[in-house]
């Protein structure tokens, strides 16, 4: 009888385990899964090489553990979560000024360069993405927990659902403004005069000189 009685809290702290185990390995898929989506890759704002890549999926497979472990974390009673996604937060900010100088470094490269405003806005696009991967892992641990059964494919498809649906909803939140919202867009036509560029008779640049440089554009 005794046996039987102390084998049920075993049954229970296993259980638990499992539930609290599978909340974060499925916040994390989720919140890393966000980070992919929103890691676009071009020459002018986004990471370009392996490496830029690299960096930028490991912040956000962080950001994601962040927010995934903070709904275990909170109902065990251990509220030294919040310290740690304030912690977060302050990284995520040094990441954008990071980003912020490295772009300037790289603006005397540019041939036609972007300004202050457009490095600012991209560094803070840098930021925001690791947002949608803390998010996005809180959310759908927030969603398991509520909808939880013993199935665990259910349990799962509640996880993606949630997720993507934190995803298309963060990512309408935060889209901006295209050329083409504010701007009527037509196809000109490119004229050289000498080392003089012209589009539909405006001047552009006189920086084409060369054979080479006349036949790339």
């Amino acid at each position: 009888m005794k046996q039987s009685e102390s084998a049920v809290p075993k049954r229970r702290i296993n259980c638990a385990k499992s539930e609290n185990l599978f909340l974060i390995v499925s916040g994390i898929v989720m919140g890393t899964t966000a980070r992919l989506i929103t890691l676009k890759v071009d020459t002018r704002q986004n990471p370009s090489f392996p490496n830029g890549c690299f960096i930028h999926i490991v912040i956000g497979f962080v950001a994601a553990a962040l927010g995934a472990v903070a709904i275990p974390a909170i109902l065990t009673g251990d509220f030294v979560a919040f310290t740690f996604l304030a912690l977060a937060i302050q990284h995520f900010r040094e990441i954008r000024t990071l980003e912020r100088q490295s772009l300037e470094k790289l603006e005397q490269t540019e041939y036609a360069q972007r300004g202050a405003a457009y490095i600012d806005g991209i560094s803070k696009t840098y930021e925001a993405r690791n947002y949608y991967a803390l998010l996005t892992s809180f959310f759908a641990v927030l969603l398991v927990k509520i909808f939880y059964t013993e199935h665990w494919f259910l349990n799962a498809a509640v996880a993606v659902f949630g997720g993507l649906l934190v995803v298309l909803l963060l990512y309408r939140f935060t889209k901006g403004k295209r050329i083409g919202d504010i701007a009527t867009l037509r196809e000109g036509e490119i004229r050289i005069d000498g080392s003089d560029l012209y589009v539909d008779n405006m001047f552009v640049s006189n920086l084409l000189g060369s054979e080479r440089s006349r036949q790339l554009f």
